[in-house]
Order: C-alpha cells, then sequence, then structure tokens
C-alpha cells in the first residue's frame, strides 16, 4: 500500500531505509531503496556487516557502470543471502 505523505514510499520500505541507515556504516545512505539497492553494494555492505568476512570483495564490482555487473552483484548478495 502506497504512502503518498511520504513520497509514495511504504511502511516497509521506510522501515528498511530506517534500519539500514542505522547500521552505521560509513558511505552508505539509504535514501530511495529502489534506487540505492540497484548496484548490489548496498546489500552486501549490509551483508558484510551482519556477517563480517561473509562477502568475498574480490568477486564484487565495486563500481559497476554496466547492467550486466550489477546484476553480478545482485546475484552476489542474494547467494549470500540464502
Amino acid at each position: 500500500m502506497e504512502d503518498d505523505k511520504n513520497g509514495g514510499a511504504t511502511r516497509e520500505e521506510r522501515s528498511l531505509v530506517a534500519w539500514a541507515n542505522s547500521q552505521g556504516i560509513d558511505g552508505l545512505f539509504i535514501r530511495d531503496p529502489k534506487e540505492d539497492f540497484t548496484d548490489g553494494l548496498a546489500l552486501l555492505k549490509l551483508i558484510e556487516k551482519l556477517n563480517p568476512g561473509a562477502v568475498d570483495w574480490k568477486k564484487v564490482e565495486m563500481k559497476p557502470n554496466m547492467k550486466v555487473k550489477k546484476i553480478t552483484n545482485c546475484n552476489y548478495a542474494v547467494e549470500l543471502g540464502k
């Protein structure tokens, strides 16, 4: 259900943003989850915060400028989340 008072963000989206921003990760500030999670980096940083050492950063494209690299990062985050 959309909430017009908060830019169309759902309660779940607002909760996710608040939680992610409360983790105290340097360089991570989420404003719009639909945009800020698209390259997979924010997800991977959150996974690393929750489970230190879980992310093999050599497998991560740190500056994904192509859609396929963003998808690869996201797929890796999903793989780690399983």
